[in-house]
């Protein structure tokens, strides 16, 4: 290619033609080229600075030209696909299992993004097969998929992922859940400024329920908008994986997800990091996860399975818990607040096939559960 370009055009001699992107694009695609990436080199003007890697916010603050695109193409026809070795900013992390409809969502929700600059690792849990829902996707170039031989859990399957990840930030979208367009640019534009290495932002709770097979929306809330406070945090998780991004490096220090645990192991990480890194909370909502009262979602369970868990990470964390005063009183609080509520649920469940009403005792308990299901803190209502 440098010996043609040579012949056509020696140096200081360049040989222009003004063509729009559409138009590159179309010429590319007439001889059997399909777009892998491009990168935009950005001067800024009046003054011709050269601005490297500038963020979404630059973008927008600052006065940018782009006088050079570098195009990342392969022909279609090609057997093996070209890389694009560029190291993409952003690695979203997409553990599946059973549920090629509900990822195909998700991934739709990707490719929405108004933040491109990522990559995605689809981790597929030792579920079905979910290749062909990779295969459809518009941008399939960015993806990259690891099957596990068997169902090995959330903490291994995101761990997986990381492996695989190349980005300086890593973000979490389970295959149940979705992104709002401008979720990964709020987070990068946030994290780009250096305050922070670890951010999070709202996220809506989608109710839904199974009707005639399918499952329905029935209604939405926002049950997680709190700003961070390591000593609640010690108390229970206040805020979902998929509001999460971290810079890389993050991991480097504190470890990977705990496989040992079979529920909250993304709180369980997040503890690690308050160790060694603030966390900023961002009260901005930009994703949506699914909750289910019958478990079958990733952000619900069985309250046995998480009372367990949540001793654990009490226990495995009690020397941090002891040196901030009321953590421990808070976590007792949690517990038997979390075993109310599994009794309520077995009152209901009760009353729904039997009609019988619950005694005068049982009632109380009900109405509080439904009152304030989110877990004890020690610092009151730091809602935003």
């Amino acid at each position: 290619m440098w010996e043609r370009w040579s012949t056509i055009a020696p140096p200081n001699q360049p040989v222009e033609d003004w063509v729009t992107e559409d138009q590159l694009c179309a010429l590319f695609a007439s001889q059997g080229f399909m777009e892998l990436g491009r990168e935009r080199i950005y001067v800024e003007v009046p003054n011709l600075r050269f601005i490297p890697a500038p963020t979404p916010a630059d973008v927008r603050s600052m006065n940018l030209l782009p006088i050079y695109q570098v195009w990342v193409c392969q022909r279609t026809s090609a057997p093996v696909p070209i890389p694009f070795t560029r190291p993409p900013k952003v690695s979203v992390i997409v553990p599946t299992y059973n549920r090629p409809d509900r990822l195909r969502t998700a991934l739709e929700s990707l490719a929405r993004q108004t933040f491109q600059d990522f990559e995605v690792i689809v981790v597929n849990d030792g579920g079905c097969e979910v290749g062909f829902v990779i295969a459809a996707c518009a941008d399939r170039h960015r993806i990259t998929s690891i099957s596990h031989d068997r169902n090995r859990g959330l903490a291994a399957a995101r761990n997986s992922g990381l492996r695989m990840a190349k980005g300086s930030y890593i973000a979490y979208l389970d295959d149940d859940d979705r992104y709002l367009p401008h979720h990964l640019e709020t987070l990068v534009s946030f994290l780009e400024r250096g305050e922070c290495r670890v951010a999070y932002t709202d996220a809506w709770r989608v109710h839904e329920q199974q009707i005639d097979g399918e499952y329905i929306e029935t209604e939405r809330d926002l049950p997680y908008s709190y700003d961070f406070s390591p000593a609640d945090l010690l108390v229970g998780n206040y805020f979902p994986v998929l509001s999460v991004m971290h810079a890389r490096q993050c991991l480097d220090q504190v470890g990977f997800f705990d496989e040992s645990l079979f529920a909250h192991e993304d709180w369980d990480l997040w503890i690690r990091m308050a160790t060694r890194f603030p966390f900023k909370h961002l009260a901005v909502t930009t994703a949506e996860f699914t909750w289910r009262s019958d478990g079958t979602s990733m952000t619900s369970g069985t309250s046995e399975t998480y009372r367990r868990t949540i001793e654990i990470i009490y226990r495995k964390y009690a020397p941090h818990a002891e040196q901030i005063a009321g953590v421990r009183e808070a976590q007792a609080q949690n517990l038997q607040k979390i075993v109310c509520q599994s009794s309520c649920k077995i009152l209901c469940v009760f009353y729904r096939y039997t009609g019988v009403e619950p005694a005068r005792s049982h009632k109380g308990m009900l109405d509080g559960f439904v009152a304030d299901p989110r877990p004890a803190g020690i610092r009151g209502d730091r809602r935003r």
